[in-house]
């Protein structure tokens, strides 16, 4: 049967927290050929921002998707700014590199070669 050790639950959390701190919204504009990301945050001109994804076209007044688990659609001329969902890969790889040192530091400074585990004693 697998065992889940805490080294292996300690790295899984530094994948998560490294990929999550490195996304970002960034400003988007609707190309010509009507082509968009899969999420989009959208900002009305009463400031409320909504996530959609999977969002289309529907003609050229509104934009259709999902959001807040269900069908949404905002007219063009009701959405005062768009962003798309931007990962740093870079910045990710870095961080995740970084924690996973850290943590093998750390959690090689418990361990006594010769011995075993400190914690366990």
């Amino acid at each position: 049967m697998y065992r889940t050790t805490a080294l292996t639950r300690c790295l899984a959390l530094c994948l998560v927290v490294s990929m999550a701190a490195c996304t970002t919204w960034q400003p988007y504009t609707l190309p010509p050929d009507g082509s968009l990301p899969t999420r989009l945050r959208l900002e009305s001109h009463d400031g409320e921002q909504v996530i959609v994804r999977r969002p289309t076209l529907e003609g050229d007044s509104a934009l259709v998707g999902i959001a807040r688990r269900q069908r949404h659609r905002v007219l063009l001329d009701q959405i005062q700014g768009m962003e798309h969902q931007h990962t740093h890969v870079v910045r990710s790889v870095v961080t995740g590199v970084v924690l996973g040192l850290a943590l093998f530091v750390v959690v090689g400074s418990a361990v006594d070669p010769w011995e075993g585990p400190t914690w366990r004693r």
